[in-house]
């Protein structure tokens, strides 16, 4: 789901859309049991910048892993990529 409303952390802060401690409307993907799972912070291109090479960072925002590219109809579905 692609939400845009306040974005609560794990950690109990609100954030903004800059990602930062704030109250604010915030764009980001979430799962149906309301996990976080793309912010659009950090990513560049097609360069992950978040994920950790030794994935330890994963249980915090695991890379969202699929076969077939299924996003929100307000998206552009080919404005995302799959790696095998």
């Amino acid at each position: 789901m692609l939400t845009d409303g306040q974005l609560i952390g794990e950690d109990g802060v609100a954030y903004l859309g800059t990602y930062l401690p704030g109250l604010g409307k915030t764009i980001y993907f979430m799962d149906p049991k309301g996990k976080t799972l793309y912010n659009f912070s950090l990513d560049v291109g097609l360069t992950n910048k978040f994920t950790l090479t030794d994935f330890s960072n994963n249980g915090v925002s695991p890379i969202y892993e699929t076969s077939v590219i299924i996003v929100p109809s307000v998206i552009d579905k080919t404005l995302f990529s799959t790696r095998v």
